[in-house]
């Protein structure tokens, strides 16, 4: 089967960039599933019932993964933390309920695949739990071989430790939260498919999807400037992973970045 996963997509930019791209996504290639992290859908934090009732019907999306700014707006509770589409980082520290970081999807091939979310600690809130001990309890509880893993972290060396500390038990480790896409997609020990950062959709001219202008001013000492999402130039990273749904092997990677002048591959360099 193949997955198709997006990065974190940040508000309207990144939702517009959806509805320009998945349909060129869908026609170019044979995609079993659609995962996204939506963690910036709404205004850039958070996401809202409205947005997601609106993407995953339109988009036919079937999880949608969360990160740091899950909380930010109210509304995700109305949502449900049951939602069988979203998918909670468990090892959150303003997370009470903990047994929500691995979902079972049903694809449209009648495939199941697991999904697991989690965020990291390096640089990140000190209060996280272990993300080491988030994933071992999703997978005892877990029954399918085929399963993906989004780290949503800080620290390059923390998603490549995830990564290389579950090769061979998951399919496809792939790194959120940088918002800056690595050319690093690999196969790990002959089974399991790793990303540093997926990248984020949305606006390219951006720095990190927020206005730049905002942005500059912020960086040099004006607290006033307040972040606003950009808008120019929309892209969406993505990342095609092909997995045996029996075995859980992931059996190929590429690097896919879609903008206005079209699509753009890259296979594993090794």
């Amino acid at each position: 089967m193949i997955i198709a996963v997006i990065g974190d997509v940040v508000a309207r930019a990144g939702r517009e960039a959806l509805d320009l791209y998945i349909p060129k996504l869908k026609e170019k290639y044979s995609i079993d599933g659609l995962i996204i992290n939506g963690e910036n859908l709404s205004g850039g934090f958070g996401i809202s019932k409205k947005i997601f009732e609106e993407i995953t019907d339109k988009h036919h999306i079937d999880a949608i993964t969360l990160g740091n700014h899950w909380h930010k707006n109210r509304d995700v509770y109305h949502l449900g933390y049951e939602n069988e589409k979203l998918v909670f980082p468990g090892n959150a520290w303003n997370l009470k309920k903990k047994n929500i970081s691995a979902k079972v999807i049903t694809l449209k091939n009648g495939n199941k695949l697991g999904v697991i979310n989690v965020l990291g600690q390096v640089f990140m809130h000190p209060e996280n739990d272990s993300p080491f001990l988030q994933i071992k309890k999703c997978l005892e509880e877990l029954s399918v071989k085929a399963i993906l893993v989004d780290i949503h972290c800080e620290a390059t060396s923390e998603k490549q430790a995830i990564a290389w500390g579950f090769a061979e038990q998951v399919s496809f480790v792939y790194g959120t939260h940088s918002h800056v896409p690595t050319l690093d997609h690999r196969i790990l020990k002959s089974h399991t498919g790793f990303v540093t950062d997926l990248g984020m959709t949305g606006s390219y001219d951006s720095v990190i999807g927020m206005d730049i202008k905002a942005a500059v001013k912020r960086f040099e000492g004006d607290s006033s400037s307040k972040y606003k999402p950009a808008q120019d130039n929309l892209w969406m990273p993505t990342i095609l992973c092909e997995l045996d749904h029996h075995s859980g092997v992931c059996i190929s990677l590429k690097r896919l970045v879609f903008t206005d002048s079209g699509v753009k591959e890259w296979d594993p360099a090794f």
